[in-house]
């Protein structure tokens, strides 16, 4: 990935239509608190601090982004410290990335006011749900939870519930994950992640919604 990319307002803003309606069923799913850095990776990029805060997202995209974006881009589970690191700086011998590490999580306080947007559980990097909102994790949970009771528990759900699941899922739209950074193949990857959980879990919810 070439970390000078330049973030253009159109990738700022995406599809206006696939944008959340602030009455929406997304925008719900959003943290009220103006503590909490709110990251748009779905239909566009940006950054923000707390709702109706100031916008923090960045001109081009250095290192501390690109460290962001592949932690946010492993899904809700994060991943494994080594992964990250080699992908970023793969020419670097171990202990000067686990610095370079540091130094890319240390300027991602900065810029966020302090904030921890990401996380180092163990040997596994997260992002931090406690002080970070990410419309694309948020979506991943949400199929998560539609997927598993169907799946694996087989529950009975009220019509209800149901037709509660499906309109959060409906109002995250068909955004694309970071659509800017076509090519980069980790991108690619969550990209297609996303879009089929997402349809899977639609489809299994209009199958439920119908008795099957």
């Amino acid at each position: 990935m070439n970390c000078a990319v330049e973030v253009s307002e159109e990738a700022k803003s995406g599809d206006p239509a696939a944008d959340m309606d602030e009455h929406g069923p997304a925008h719900a799913l959003r943290s009220q608190r103006d503590d909490v850095l709110h990251i748009r990776c779905l239909g566009g990029f940006s950054i923000q601090q707390g709702v109706g805060g100031p916008d923090l997202t960045p001109t081009t995209l250095t290192r501390q982004h690109e460290l962001l974006l592949r932690v946010i881009a492993a899904g809700p589970d994060g991943a494994a410290v080594d992964r990250i690191v080699a992908g970023i700086w793969p020419l670097t011998d171990p202990d000067r990335r686990r610095q370079s590490l540091n130094t890319s999580l240390s300027r991602l306080r900065a810029g966020f006011y302090g904030a921890n947007a990401i996380v180092a559980d163990g040997d596994v990097l997260r992002v931090d749900a406690s002080a970070t909102w990410v419309d694309s994790l948020a979506l991943e949970a949400l199929t998560r939870e539609v997927l598993l009771p169907l799946q694996r528990r087989q529950e009975r759900h009220s019509l209800a519930k149901l037709q509660h699941w499906a309109a959060q899922l409906e109002g995250f739209g068909q955004a694309e994950f970071l659509p800017a950074l076509d090519g980069v193949y980790w991108v690619l990857a969550a990209r297609q992640r996303i879009a089929q959980d997402r349809s899977r879990a639609l489809s299994r919810l209009g199958g439920r919604k119908h008795g099957k």
